[in-house]
C-alpha cells in the first residue's frame, strides 16, 4: 500500500510539472521518474477521448453541411481543453518564438509576458490543431479477420487513437527536448532537477512505448510499416527542432522544452493527415 500511496504521489508531482506554471520544488521533481510524464501524457490523451465522446453525444448532430459533416463543437470542445490544461505548454511555445524574434524579455517574471510573435504563434497553432482536428476522415472499419477486432476498446475508432497519441507524443517530445541539448543558464532548479532524472534507458523505453503504439494505432491491414515510419518521422523532426531551439536559445529551459511539447502534438496530427489515405 506504502508503494500505491509512493507512485500516486510522484505521479501527481508528474502532473504538476507538466500542467501548472508554478508551484514546484526542485526536491519534489527529483521523485519524479520519466514514466509518470509518459503515463500522464497517455491519461491525458484519454480526457481529450472522454471530452471528444460527451460533446459528440450532445452536439455531434452540427455540421457546416452534411456532405462535409465537420465535427464543429466536439474538436472546438477538445482544443479548449487540451489548451486549458496545455497552457504551459502554450506559454512555452509563446515565450520561445519571442526569444527567436528578439522580444523576449521576462524580467524575471514568474509567468512571462508575450509579445506579438508569441501571440501570433499560440494563434497559428491553435488554428492548425483545429483544422486538423476537424479533418480527420471518417473511421473506416477493417476487415472481419483483421488482428485488430480482438483488441475492443484497447483498439478504439480512429478519432480516439489519434487524441491518445496526441497527449503520448506531446509528452514524449518534452522528454526529448529534456534530454537533448545543454542547459540554459537561467534555468531554474526544478527544470535542472527534470533533466537529471533523464537517462539514455528511460528515454530509449518510452521512445519505445511511443512507437509501438503509434505502429499499432496507424496500421494498415497486414501493413504495420506505415505506422513505424511516421513515429520515425515524427522523431526526427522533434529531435531538429529541440536541437535547434536548444543552439538558437543557448541551451534549453522551461519555456522551450515544453514548446517542443507542443509541436511534437502538431506534428502527430500532421503526419497522422499524411498517411490518413492509405490506412
Amino acid at each position: 500500500m506504502k508503494r500505491v500511496v509512493e507512485l500516486i504521489g510522484s505521479f501527481w508531482l508528474g502532473v504538476r510539472y507538466c500542467v501548472f506554471p508554478v508551484g514546484m520544488r526542485d526536491t519534489g521533481m527529483a521523485r519524479v521518474s520519466p514514466w509518470m510524464i509518459t503515463g500522464w501524457g497517455l491519461l491525458y490523451g484519454l480526457v481529450l477521448c472522454v471530452v471528444f465522446g460527451a460533446s459528440w453525444k450532445l452536439f455531434g448532430d452540427i455540421y457546416f453541411s452534411e456532405y462535409s459533416r465537420l465535427r464543429i463543437v466536439p474538436m472546438a470542445m477538445v482544443i479548449l481543453v487540451g489548451s486549458a490544461t496545455g497552457f504551459k505548454q502554450l506559454l512555452g511555445l509563446a515565450v520561445t518564438v519571442d526569444r527567436l524574434a528578439g522580444e523576449g524579455r521576462s524580467d524575471g517574471a514568474v509567468i512571462p509576458p508575450v509579445k506579438l510573435p508569441g501571440q501570433l504563434a499560440i494563434v497559428l497553432v491553435i488554428l492548425l490543431k483545429f483544422s486538423a482536428l476537424l479533418s480527420l476522415p471518417y473511421h473506416t472499419p477493417w476487415w472481419p479477420g483483421d488482428w485488430r477486432r480482438y483488441f475492443n476498446f484497447l483498439y478504439p475508432v480512429m478519432y480516439y487513437r489519434v487524441l491518445i497519441l496526441l497527449g503520448l507524443w506531446g509528452k514524449t517530445g518534452l522528454l526529448v527536448a529534456g534530454a537533448t541539448g545543454p542547459t540554459h543558464g537561467a534555468t531554474d532548479d526544478v527544470d535542472r532537477a527534470f533533466r537529471r532524472k533523464l537517462t539514455i534507458k528511460s528515454l530509449i523505453g518510452n521512445l519505445v512505448l511511443t512507437f509501438v503504439m503509434t505502429t499499432v494505432y496507424f496500421s494498415q491491414w497486414r501493413n504495420r510499416a506505415i505506422g513505424m515510419l511516421v513515429s520515425v518521422v515524427i522523431f526526427l523532426l522533434v529531435y531538429l527542432v529541440s536541437m535547434i531551439f536548444s543552439w538558437r536559445g543557448k541551451g534549453h529551459d522551461r519555456y522551450s522544452m515544453f514548446a517542443i511539447a507542443e509541436l511534437s502534438e502538431l506534428f502527430l496530427l500532421l503526419g497522422y493527415l499524411a498517411i490518413a489515405k492509405f490506412l
